[in-house]
């Protein structure tokens, strides 16, 4: 069988599919995500596969740092704990049964010690038990011995076999290797192992003998060659030959699963350790591992425990001393063996002392064995096996190898993405002014076209007014269809009233508590704002939504928002209704009363400048992007026109598919001065962590002097630099064509677009609207196809034309060409 595809999702700056991170994590580096607080908070799509699963994390501490002790805990649950010391792989497993509790998956850290630096999560379905051995139960010393295979730590277990009169071929049977090297060799299917170049044939320390070494996965291993009996470059040629064989076998009794393989103690490590090999086993097939550590007061002699499905762990007294490999304890390792068969093929075989009590399928079998202790005396042990939820770390990898057959999010290879993909995205239809009803105690309703269906949601709300602004409700709906833009429509396309959620506001945008923000169980009080540069900003709580399918035949989801106050209610004003060609809805609604409670009834009115809530970001199953547009009233896109879609927004739709959903959150501001822009820009970047962000870097808004157009940039370059810390990739935006009077501005604004231009050269996508809109005369003016006719905004053809050239941007950036 080919090996078990893994959903692996990493966390460096320039990676490949990102998780959705809580607030307790600092900005990424190019390979991995520090943890800031004492728990850390990831969530990934739930896996389809209604099974098992493993889950490993890449993690490392720095070396000065003293180890960390973390657990991992999913829906409440613990599955899994390890301890961090340096670069390792922490495995656990997630039961089926806490997959089933919604689309997504919440992954917690618990840090007892201090941070750590998480590479990669990996999610890994468990396989099905393993079957019997092919042929007859033969309950012979031999027959048992051939039905396990050993995993290297060294030579003793292989020895053990030759005593029982057992004598497989196998490549690790008597080999020395690390934990580490064998997971990689065991992910990469030991490619490139015994290549000549690589295969070193030494003298033993003894000078009687002849050892292996295969530089790729450090395995060495005895040649069982005499010096006096061949030449070193005899055993070498001999071994370039046999290791490809040894290779193809080792893989063929791991696709079938009809071994036990066997790994022993190195060095007094606690389970945990080697727990990691028990996924890299189940990748290849329906494998067993037994690990085989020294006995104590709760584990005797000869004692065999089912940790889990498919995890062994036996006990022996002593293990044979380093410098005689031959004084092992044959009649142990018989018995750990005979004990182990018993437990994983009980209708098979039956432990010496008697039948196993109950089924396989208990959480707890128990078998009697007579063995003998390290002094030949007899010794009653016993066998048991439960399904303990055991969790586990080791290694220096998830696993993951060049070449390894692995199941990404599939967007496209993963060398043409640039950025990092994530389930949370964000959306803001268009922005406008902040302003007040013309009358109290009203619900607004809007109908918002999101790019995939959203499982979890939260709204933002802006206060901008030197006057204190109070929510008294706010509720969301998913809908399957338009219908009459105010009432949520069911899969079956019947009313749906029921599925409004009402909205909580006990959280801020980045999940602290509204301090000083005073905040209710379902209201939101917001405090005046000092400087509407910098408006005050706050975000419900999250509420969990059902992914209503469409009904209407069309892509995306619909979802309904409202808010009411029963005083003067805030809003973005928009100046029109977005045009149609982007498919997005946009259907405003106002009434008396609050409707965002039941009866959810209200003789509703027509009011397309409403715009309910500020924004909203949503978790979806199938992780996509969002673009953020940072700039004034160009980048916005509508102008004075009032009629069309930005660019921004169109080159989303454009791109957007139900495989990678693209979400457009626009903060382009009308009549805002680079100053402005950039603070609202700088906290969209930092509280929705866009793949893309579109930054406008000169401003008609801003003084027409050339130190305002170079503190322009400059704050442009900033918001670029930020983009990338947060594991985004910025598009710089050069000026759009405008009538400047002034010379020196004119002269300010085309250099300031000159040194735009050249940053294309250091590998920063440039989206160049002075070449798009501009009819090349000096002072720049507006090709007349693209003018608004205030010679300062595009119009509808305009935005296409820039839509166009976005769209194949973000397709190379997202890996959807």
């Amino acid at each position: 069988m080919p090996p078990v595809e893994r959903l692996i999702y990493d966390l460096g700056r320039n990676s490949g599919t990102r998780p959705v991170l809580g607030k307790d994590w600092e900005s990424p580096t190019e390979v991995d995500t520090w943890t800031k607080a004492p728990t850390a908070t990831l969530v990934v799509p739930t896996p389809a596969q209604a099974v098992d699963h493993f889950v490993l994390l890449r993690m490392l501490v720095r070396p000065d740092m003293t180890p960390r002790r973390v657990r991992v805990s999913v829906r409440g649950s613990e599955v899994a704990q390890f301890t961090v010391d340096d670069r390792i792989v922490g495995a656990g497993r997630i039961p089926a049964a806490l997959l089933a509790g919604g689309p997504v998956l919440p992954i917690m850290l618990h840090l007892d010690d201090g941070p750590v630096a998480l590479g990669a999560i990996v999610l890994q379905p468990d396989i099905e038990a393993a079957p019997a051995p092919p042929g007859e139960t033969d309950p012979s010393d031999r027959a048992t011995l051939l039905r396990f295979e050993s995993l290297g730590e060294n030579c003793e277990f292989g020895l053990a076999q030759r005593a029982a009169g057992a004598e497989p071929l196998g490549l690790l049977r008597f080999a020395s290797t690390n934990l580490q090297s064998l997971l990689h060799a065991l992910a990469s299917g030991f490619a490139g192992a015994g290549t000549p170049d690589k295969l070193v044939v030494s003298v033993s320390e003894n000078g009687r003998e002849y050892m292996v070494t295969d530089r790729v996965y450090g395995l060495h291993y005895h040649a069982w060659v005499k010096t006096e009996e061949m030449p070193a470059e005899a055993v070498h040629r001999r071994e370039i030959r046999r290791m490809p064989f040894l290779i193809r076998k080792l893989t063929e009794d791991l696709e079938t699963g009809h071994k036990i393989f066997v790994r022993k103690e190195r060095g007094g490590e606690p389970d945990s350790i080697v727990y990691p090999l028990l996924p890299a086993l189940r990748r290849w097939g329906p494998n067993t591992l037994l690990y085989v550590k020294l006995a104590d007061a709760a584990h005797p002699p000869g004692t065999v425990e089912r940790r889990e499905p498919g995890f062994l762990v036996g006990h022996i007294a002593r293990f044979a001393p380093g410098e005689n490999a031959h004084d092992f304890l044959a009649d142990q390792w018989l018995a750990i063996c005979r004990a182990a068969q018993a437990l994983v093929w009980p209708d098979l075989f039956e432990a010496p002392g008697g039948p196993i009590a109950g089924p396989q399928a208990a959480t707890k079998a128990t078998a009697a064995v007579a063995v003998s202790d390290e002094n030949g005396e007899p010794a009653a042990v016993a066998v048991s096996g439960t399904g303990s939820g055991m969790a586990a770390v080791a290694g220096s990898d998830a696993g993951s190898a060049p070449g390894e057959a692995v199941a990404r999010v599939p967007f496209g290879p993963r060398s043409s993405r640039r950025v990092a993909l994530s389930p949370r995205l964000g959306f803001r239809l268009q922005n406008g002014r902040h302003e007040s009803s013309n009358g109290p105690d009203r619900s607004f309703s809007n109908l918002l076209h999101l790019e995939a269906p959203p499982f979890w949601a939260r709204l933002f709300f802006f206060n901008d007014q030197n006057e204190p602004y109070r929510l008294d409700g706010a509720a969301i709906a998913v809908t399957g269809a338009p219908h009459d833009e105010v009432t949520p429509v069911d899969p079956r396309a019947e009313d749906g009233t029921t599925a409004w959620h009402r909205l909580t506001f006990r959280h801020g945008p980045a999940g602290e508590p509204l301090d000083p923000i005073d905040a209710g169980a379902d209201t939101l009080a917001l405090p005046a704002c000092t400087d509407a540069a910098d408006p005050v900003r706050a975000v419900s709580d999250w509420v969990s939504l059902p992914g209503t399918a469409r009904v209407d035949g069309g892509r995306g989801a619909l979802v309904l928002v409202r808010s009411h106050s029963a005083g003067l209610q805030r809003y973005a004003s928009f100046d029109g209704r977005p045009d149609e060609a982007t498919g997005c809805l946009a259907g405003g609604y106002w009434t008396h009363g609050n409707a965002t409670q039941p009866d959810w009834n209200g003789p509703w009115h027509r009011f397309d400048r409403v715009s309910a809530c500020h924004g909203l970001q949503y978790i979806t199953a199938m992780p996509g992007a969002t673009v953020v547009g940072i700039g004034d009233g160009v980048m916005r896109g509508i102008g004075s026109s009032g009629q069309v879609s930005g660019f921004g927004m169109r080159a989303c739709a454009a791109v957007s598919r139900p495989d990678l959903p693209v979400s457009w959150f626009n903060e382009g501001h009308d009549e805002h001065a680079s100053d402005r822009y950039a603070r609202a820009g700088r906290w969209a970047i930092e509280t929705l962590q866009p793949q893309v962000t579109l930054i406008q870097t000169w401003s008609a808004n801003d003084p027409p002097t050339q130190d305002s157009a170079e503190a322009g940039l400059a704050r442009a370059i900033a918001l670029a630099e930020a983009t990338r810390r947060f594991g985004g990739v910025p598009i710089l935006v050069t000026a759009a064509p405008a009538l400047v009077a002034d010379a020196r501005a004119d002269a300010a604004r085309r250099a300031v677009i000159e040194r735009v231009r050249g940053f294309a050269g250091a590998n920063t996508p440039v989206l160049d609207l002075d070449a798009l809109w501009g009819a090349g005369a000096s002072p720049r003016a507006y090709r007349p196809d693209c003018d608004s006719g205030d010679h300062r905004h595009p119009n509808n053809h305009g935005c296409m034309v820039a839509a166009a050239v976005l769209a194949d941007l973000l397709r190379d950036l997202l890996g959807a060409a």
